[in-house]
């Protein structure tokens, strides 16, 4: 049996695959419920990168927003993939500081800007998940801009640095990299 099945089965409630999905994927991530750690743990698969919710940072409202859209995915019964516009805030959480998108990530990416109401919820949503800029340098590195991409994530970097931005320095990186 392949790691997700036996995950699965082991699972009692959803967990969500915020990496690349089952079959494909080297490993297997998932946000899981901090109940389900112990289970999952004892699996000792060497390829299984857990967290839980409070490892993301993310406002309660967001986390609810994230499993709420998930969806299904077959033939597992407990693990879900995350909504399109999920997905496009999962990428940009990695964001670019790694380096250029892989041609796996690049696919994941343009997947989910098939659905036409994914980038509008993920901007709508970017501002709570700390990724507005890094979701702009994703969208710019598919859209065939990659020096607007790197000067987004120059800024990410800096950003990242000096804590968590403030309305002075985000309007500053804004007046850089967006002219008129």
């Amino acid at each position: 049996m392949s790691t997700a099945g036996r995950v699965d089965a082991a699972l009692t409630r959803p967990a969500l695959v915020h990496g690349s999905l089952p079959p494909g994927g080297r490993d297997l991530d998932l946000l899981v419920e901090a109940a389900d750690l112990g289970a999952l743990r004892a699996l000792g698969a060497p390829d299984l990168d857990l967290s839980v919710a409070a490892d993301w940072d993310l406002p309660a409202g967001e986390l609810a927003w994230l499993r709420s859209t998930a969806r299904p995915l077959p033939p597992h019964t407990h693990l879900v993939r995350p909504a399109p516009a999920a997905d496009l805030l999962l990428l940009a959480l990695r964001d670019l500081a790694a380096g250029p998108l892989s041609q796996r990530h690049r696919e994941r990416l343009r997947r989910a800007l098939e659905d036409p109401a994914a980038l509008p919820q993920a901007r709508q949503r970017a501002a709570a998940w700390r990724v507005p800029v890094s979701l702009e340098a994703l969208v710019a590195a598919v859209d065939g801009q990659p020096g607007t991409a790197l000067r987004y994530r120059h800024a990410r970097e800096r950003q990242r640095r000096t804590g968590p931005p403030r309305l002075a320095r985000v309007r500053a990186v804004r007046r850089a990299l967006l002219p008129g």
